[in-house]
């Protein structure tokens, strides 16, 4: 059985594909060197659970896509808007993550047997972390071919 690998693999892929994200990571998020400003934007990608049946494997994925937040300290603030880019941080995030949920709802990871099951879920986050770092935490299941060979 490979699907674990395989499943990663192309949610690797398809995440390194985007322009709009400079470094794909796995595992735990504690391990991840959050003070690195050149891995910005960054896609974390780790496993949170399956459920398995005779014929199919449910894999429960959880993607953060996050970057650093600038302040402009030349610029009036805003009441609205504050002085920095979060908002811009936070839509391009949620693009990233459209773009991964599109090729698992109806594109070439769709076609290659890798579908999402249900909807996923978005969660905005801000300064979840030491730096101030916004972003996303994309939650969703995809639904694979249990193709284990009995004896």
């Amino acid at each position: 059985m490979n699907t674990i690998y395989k499943l990663t693999e192309v949610i690797q892929n398809e995440l390194d594909s985007n322009v709009l994200i400079n470094t794909v990571t796995y595992g735990d998020i504690d391990d991840l060197l959050l003070d690195k400003r050149n891995i910005y934007p960054v896609a974390h990608v780790n496993l949170t659970g399956a459920t398995l049946s005779s014929a199919t494997a449910n894999m429960s994925i959880s993607v953060m896509i996050m970057d650093i937040v600038d302040i402009n300290k030349k610029e009036e603030t805003s009441i609205f808007r504050g002085n920095d880019n979060e908002q811009d941080v936070l839509n391009q995030c949620t693009a990233a993550a459209s773009k991964l949920v599109a090729e698992l709802k109806r594109g070439s990871l769709f076609a290659d047997g890798f579908q999402m099951e249900g909807d996923a879920n978005l969660e905005f986050f801000t300064d979840r972390f030491e730096h101030k770092i916004a972003g996303v935490a994309l939650t969703f299941e995809v639904i694979l071919s249990n193709n284990i060979d009995l004896c």
